[in-house]
């Protein structure tokens, strides 16, 4: 259902940029799977600027569960151009959904309210908000610091011709600005790396898991999921899914993981893969944001496993994973390793810079810790078990 999503909202892409379209904008999107289905199909469909606008009810949830955080985390992972809310709600209910939008979204934001919340008279469905309210509230929205504002439901060209006047040349234009935040998230949830310990469920993992293994050889995928649900229970705040044994499909098995794990947690994922295909397979799929741990390079014709490093996809400074004892690390982008004091005690890496404040410790097994650090020398370290 989801490839065939992406491949109808394609095909409205491929018609619309052979007309001259500008751009594309997808609106009135109340599912996270939906919209990230929408958003690949114009990515690889055209080579338009994406926009897309979500449709938020009153307590700032998307009709299967989402919210601003995890919906912002999600789209901005897939780098679309901007983002934002139209619909549902008229603009004084918006209000609280723009100011977290102003908060966590880095790229334009766009808002579109209906003229209030619609009621019926007579037979006929009216909207509450007269074009001079409108105005009054666009002005004030538009003042939060969004960078597109309109109208939907309800709205007329008078709404509009009043919020332009309302807001062109009176409320100063500011771009939006990069909020330097690294979230990984599911469909409904969104876990922020930085500013509290997060532990990190390994069970779902072959490795020394006699169990675990003969699951996956059976297809037990009802045992996989008992495991996620346990660790969920347990507390963990992120779950790590590695599916590789060298004599089964693991990107098939890694599809059916994913696509299962999703449909009863809420829980974000972590994608743990050295087989690119997988990994592919299991993002693309994945209706959220994953964190990613791995040992696959990305070179210059794309990956290219081999040399110990990690390809971090979700943009952070630090991404950190393993279930073993022995470690080995590898420093990118230039990152110079001697600042680094990097030692192995207890079965527990510890990663220090020498001239700033510590960063972070692993540890093996069931459970990983990541701490705030300085973003400035954390950013392009990455390690990984071996």
């Amino acid at each position: 259902p989801f490839e065939r999503a992406v491949a109808l909202f394609g095909e409205v892409v491929r018609i619309g940029a052979a007309v001259g379209a500008d751009l594309v904008l997808i609106e009135t999107m109340s599912d996270s799977y939906e919209s990230k289905a929408a958003v690949l199909a114009a990515k690889e469909n055209c080579g338009l600027p994406v926009l897309i606008t979500n449709v938020y009810d009153g307590s700032g949830k998307l009709l299967t569960g989402g919210n601003v955080d995890s919906t912002v985390a999600m789209l901005e992972g897939l780098r679309v151009d901007g983002l934002g809310v139209n619909c549902g709600l008229g603009p004084e209910q918006m209000l609280p959904i723009v100011e977290r939008l102003t908060q966590t979204a880095s790229v334009p934001i766009l808002v579109n309210p209906n003229a209030g919340l619609p009621r019926a008279e007579k037979g006929r469905t009216v909207y509450d908000v007269d074009p001079e309210a409108f105005a009054a509230w666009m002005k004030k929205i538009a003042a939060m610091g969004v960078q597109a504002v309109g109208g939907c439901c309800g709205t007329t060209p008078e709404h509009i011709r009043r919020t332009v006047e309302a807001v062109r040349g009176v409320v100063p234009f500011r771009p939006n600005t990069q909020k330097h935040r690294t979230v990984v998230s599911s469909y409904s949830r969104a876990e922020e790396i930085g500013k509290k310990p997060l532990i990190i469920g390994e069970r779902i993992n072959p490795t020394g898991k006699k169990k675990f293994q003969e699951a996956l050889r059976q297809n037990n995928i009802e045992y996989i999921l008992e495991e996620g649900l346990r660790q969920e229970d347990s507390g963990a705040h992120i779950l790590d899914v590695n599916v590789g044994l060298p004599e089964i499909d693991e990107p098939q098995m890694m599809e059916r993981v994913v696509t299962r794990l999703q449909s009863i947690l809420a829980l974000p994922l972590q994608i743990d893969t050295s087989d690119p295909a997988a990994m592919e397979r299991g993002m693309r799929l994945y209706n959220g944001k994953p964190l990613v741990n791995s040992d696959i390079t990305v070179g210059e014709d794309g990956f290219a496993p081999g040399d110990g490093a990690i390809y971090d996809v979700i943009g952070s400074q630090t991404t950190v994973g393993t279930s073993l004892n022995r470690f080995s690390y590898v420093l990118s982008d230039g990152t110079d390793p001697s600042n680094y004091d990097i030692t192995v005690e207890y079965g527990q890496l510890n990663v220090i810079n020498r001239d700033a404040r510590y960063i972070l410790t692993m540890t093996p097994a069931s459970a990983e810790y990541l701490y705030d650090g300085n973003e400035k020398s954390v950013e392009g370290f990455v390690s990984t078990a071996t």
